[in-house]
């Protein structure tokens, strides 16, 4: 379904609602497409399809994955009992069929989205807002847990990242972190990190000694990892954006700290040579939200805060839950390198450069209609 004004383009996939483009009119997809021909999700058979695109859990997520996905529930794998009952990677909403309508008027574009998981017992519902003459999209999104008992869930935005706007040499990753700590778990026996490391962003421990600045993408072929940056202690607001100077433009979200305090950033740097990755891809997740790595729910909560940080919320028994966050693309100027700060101040988005002061405007009318 496509969702567009003359500022703004997005296309949303009705096979587990994931934003599979986002751009400027004429302009390229700042997010990742997956290099495999995809399926929906409610299409995917383990006999038949798991050769093309891997084992169930795995298998069901990645067959339809491209671009931004909703992790509501849980952010990673299912335990092995929820696996057995057919629960996929990353929690079932984001593998469901989802109800999307959507209303494209001159100078307000509207998709209204719902999807229910029916063994999970939650329903998700989106509403996506573009305004004619901003290039800001304002989300709001609600889960409702539909079991008589709280439930502790999380609840991350899986945005990912990819060429043309994410290259090696020409682009730059930015977010306000200072503190991190790496996965704990390797990446098949080709990570970039060592295991379960403390480090201050964007410099981290590499596995073979050494340090990778994490903000600079694709450096080691053939390697992955998977950290997590906790954003900046004391902020109201965070954000994620990449940067590409030689197309000049720059693309990101920006969320209240009090809502996703972490960002987990994952990339795969063509080191998976299974199917579906075959040896191809290059990703890079900027993945906003409850939670510090994808280790799973259960996992999540024996493990209890990490650095000082909570990693899970509670959704009452018969309750909603809502959050709200915006995405942006923007012009910029092929001079800028790297950006300082994202920051919300009244129904604008001020971006930052370095230190040669230049900054971008951005019109964000929704943001009164957020709260914020």
């Amino acid at each position: 379904m496509t969702l567009a004004t003359d500022s703004l383009e997005m296309v949303l996939l009705t096979g587990g609602g994931h934003v599979a483009s986002l751009s400027l009119p004429g302009g390229p997809n700042v997010l990742w497409q997956s290099e495999w021909k995809t399926i929906e999700p409610q299409q995917f058979r383990p006999g038949r399809d798991s050769s093309a695109y891997g084992d169930p859990p795995v298998g069901n997520f990645l067959s339809h994955f491209t671009g931004h996905a909703v992790c509501a529930d849980y952010f990673g794998a299912p335990s092995r009992e929820e696996a057995a009952q057919g629960l996929p990677l990353h929690g079932e909403i984001a593998s469901r069929p989802w109800q999307i309508s959507v209303r494209n008027q001159p100078g307000l574009a509207r998709a209204r989205c719902r999807a229910d998981a029916p063994k999970s017992e939650f329903r998700f519902e989106r509403e996506v807002t573009l305004r004619g003459d901003e290039s800001v999209a304002c989300f709001r999104e609600r889960l409702t847990n539909q079991r008589p008992r709280d439930r502790s869930v999380q609840w991350v935005q899986h945005a990912t990242f990819g060429k043309p706007l994410l290259v090696a040499g020409e682009s730059t990753v930015c977010l306000p972190a200072t503190e991190g700590i790496t996965w704990p778990h390797g990446y098949e026996g080709k990570a970039l990190l060592a295991d379960s490391r403390r480090f201050g962003w964007p410099m981290a421990p590499m596995a073979n000694g050494g340090v990778a600045d994490l903000s600079q993408p694709f450096a080691c072929s053939n390697k992955g990892f998977v950290a997590a940056a906790l954003v900046e202690r004391g902020r109201n607001y965070g954000f994620v954006a990449v940067l590409n100077w030689n197309l000049g433009l720059l693309a990101g979200y920006c969320f209240r700290r009090a809502d996703f305090p972490w960002i987990a950033v994952w990339e795969e740097n063509r080191a998976r040579r299974d199917a579906p990755w075959n040896g191809r891809s290059q990703a890079r997740g900027l993945e906003f939200g409850t939670t510090a790595t994808p280790l799973g729910l259960r996992d999540t909560i024996l493990n209890g805060p990490v650095l000082g940080e909570t990693t899970f919320i509670v959704v009452p028994a018969n309750a909603t839950k809502e959050i709200c966050y915006l995405a942006f693309v923007t012009r910029v100027g092929r001079d800028w390198r790297t950006v300082r700060d994202v920051e919300v101040a009244g129904e604008r988005i001020v971006i930052r450069a370095d230190r040669s002061g230049q900054r971008v405007l951005l019109p964000a009318r929704g943001l009164a209609m957020l709260g914020w």
